[in-house]
């Protein structure tokens, strides 16, 4: 699944979109400025251009540890670890990581399903 595409990406880190995919695309795999980047790719990108990496808002717990520090899950040698990072800006997909996190780490990311909300709970009935 895809969270963003290249032109969107290019837009936000004010680069074109051919050097996005000048960088990405391989023998295997050619890219547009259409193409759909998952989160490796979009922090391969960013790390490349000096941006900081971000993760989806589903891998960061929104209960704060301390005043902008946020516990994410990291995959590594096959097991599950819980990393504290630091965060920086958020909007409704991504938050931006500025610390915590090294090149390469794979964060665990949770979907929601379309109609479930943060802090939602189904309705009781009584029959």
């Amino acid at each position: 699944m895809a969270n963003m595409r290249v032109h969107e990406l290019a837009k936000e880190l004010n680069i074109s979109s051919k050097d996005i995919t000048d960088m990405l695309s391989n023998n295997e795999k050619k890219y547009t400025a259409m193409s759909g980047l998952g989160e490796a790719e979009i922090n391969s990108v960013k790390g490349k251009f000096n941006a900081k990496p971000v993760a989806s808002n589903n891998a960061v717990k929104s209960e704060p540890k301390k005043a902008e520090e946020r516990n994410v899950k990291i995959q590594e040698n096959n097991k599950v670890e819980e990393k504290t990072v630091q965060t920086g800006l958020k909007d409704s997909q991504y938050t931006e990581i500025l610390s915590g996190l090294e090149e390469g780490e794979q964060v665990i990311v949770t979907q929601r399903s379309g109609q479930e909300k943060v802090g939602f709970e189904p309705k009781r009935r009584m029959f």
